[in-house]
């Protein structure tokens, strides 16, 4: 087999950076061609010689460039270009999700399976190995023993598959979409320094509506150490904005609505940071605005904020959870109604109360296909069936029903894009502290391991705590290798 020396063209970087021979590439491109209805052909020397920087576009048949652009998802002169003429083209080549990159779809290739075939052996979704050939995103940690098994290899061999198709790569795309949402924080960190007008209207307050809706996304991306300064000088900043300006009394009551949502906003962020008197604090205040706004939605979610805290504080306050769904129910929106329902059976299922946990979710999935004509505000943007599905395996995890939550859990994490990582390493703790009470403790180590990678390096405290709790499950374990090793690699 022919292994590429070096790269003198973009197209033989990223074979190379690969790890796959001509041979393997051409294998690969043949089948790939075969499926697609492509009539371009594609050799191994022919490969050799491109990757030599030997053939220039004008000396390809037509149906080959279009062969190689669709397999590549990249121009031929992209791929034809030399790598150090462009520094942007080996940029892009390096974040798409190129098929060459793909030692998992050789491996499958060689067992006779189609993608589709694959899939349903392992019991995905035939776009899921799509994404995991091109590697957009890595098979999860308990998907790994059947795809190993299918594969016909160990787990050990299949690591190196995945690693090799696109696992560093997965996690360079991470880093470099952290960096970007952290330059978006200090991009806003210049809080609301309005220029004081005589006096303030509707676009005045839109426009401070629409500045926190930009700022509430990213929470979604960055821990609540990084979001806090940001919130917290934002609410400082609208609060003496709003003091000291004339307006209607209209647009004072919908100015003093924004300030108790960017409130929550700042608690939420302190929550997240482990500064509780902060939070409780923000969320006081944030209901004390609410009922000054009129807003009954507004003043459940502050309540349901204080309800979620004490759970992780103090202990589940089922009075205090029920008031936040009461004092909203009357006029909250669908996705209002799910998240203060969701939450309400949070608090039922810590307190260990499975019956009124399972009625406030089904009320909560119910509430979502109710139809609205009001718009929904924008602090439940991300409120969906998959949000009701993953607190629903939480629950059942809590409630010590580990095969609703793991089937739940597998499910909806399934379709948990990793950037939302401090998201998914909580959830994924529960999932974790499902397998084992379930006796699968192999796959509950696996679940760790990924939960600690993607934790790495968010600024919150919640999924380490989270994560230290189910390691010292595991340590019961510890004659595992795998449990041995995972133990070994979190602590440090």
């Amino acid at each position: 087999m022919t292994l590429i020396t070096a790269a003198r063209t973009v197209l033989g970087l990223r074979i190379q950076q690969s790890r796959l021979t001509f041979e393997e590439l051409a294998e690969q491109v043949e089948i790939f061609a075969r499926e697609s209805g492509e009539i371009g052909t594609l050799s191994p020397r022919h490969v050799q010689r491109l990757c030599a920087g030997k053939l220039t576009p004008e000396q390809l048949r037509a149906p080959t460039v279009r062969l190689l652009e669709r397999y590549f998802e990249s121009s031929i002169e992209e791929l034809l270009a030399a790598p150090q003429e462009s520094v942007a083209v080996a940029g892009r080549s390096g974040s798409r999700s190129a098929r060459a990159s793909s030692a998992l779809a050789v491996a499958r290739q060689r067992k006779g399976h189609s993608q589709e075939s694959f899939a349903e052996e392992v019991g995905v979704a035939f776009s899921t190995v799509g994404r995991w050939e091109r590697g957009e995103c890595m098979p999860q940690p308990w998907k790994r023993p059947a795809i190993a098994r299918v594969l016909g290899i160990s787990i050990e061999q299949l690591a190196i598959l995945i690693e090799s198709t696109g696992e560093v790569r997965c996690q360079v795309d991470r880093r470099v979409f952290l960096e970007t949402a952290t330059g978006a924080v200090l991009s806003m960190a210049t809080t609301f320094r309005p220029v004081q007008p005589t006096r303030a209207g509707e676009s005045d307050w839109r426009h401070l509506l629409d500045r926190t809706a930009r700022l509430r996304r990213l929470d979604n991306y960055l821990g609540g150490r990084d979001t806090y300064d940001v919130y917290a000088s934002e609410l400082e900043s609208t609060v003496h904005y709003v003091r000291s300006v004339n307006c209607s009394s209209k647009i004072h009551t919908a100015l003093v609505g924004v300030i108790s949502e960017q409130a929550q906003m700042a608690g939420w962020a302190a929550f997240d940071a482990g500064m509780q008197a902060e939070a409780k604090r923000h969320y006081r205040d944030s209901l004390k605005a609410a009922e000054e706004a009129k807003d009954a939605a507004l003043a459940g979610n502050a309540l349901a904020f204080l309800a979620y805290q004490e759970v992780s504080t103090t202990g589940p306050n089922i009075g205090l959870a029920e008031a936040s769904y009461a004092a909203a129910e009357k006029d909250a929106t669908p996705k209002v109604r799910a998240l203060l329902l969701e939450r309400k059976a949070w608090t039922y299922a810590v307190a260990g109360d499975h019956l009124a946990a399972e009625h406030a979710l089904a009320d909560a999935r119910s509430a979502l296909e109710a139809r609205c004509e009001r718009a929904e505000p924008d602090w439940v943007f991300w409120v969906d069936d998959n949000e009701i599905e993953i607190m629903a395996g939480r629950c059942w995890a809590e409630l010590r029903r580990p095969l609703r939550a793991v089937a739940t859990l597998d499910a909806a994490l399934a379709r948990f894009d990793d950037t939302h990582a401090r998201d998914k390493a909580l959830y994924m703790t529960s999932l974790a502290h499902a397998l084992i009470d379930g006796e699968e403790i192999e796959r509950a180590a696996l679940v760790t391991q990924e939960c600690a990678r993607l934790a790495q390096g968010v600024s919150s405290v919640r999924p380490w705590e989270r994560i230290d709790g189910v390691v010292k499950r595991l340590q019961e374990f510890k004659a595992s290798a795998v449990v041995s090793h995972t133990i070994e690699q979190v602590r440090h």
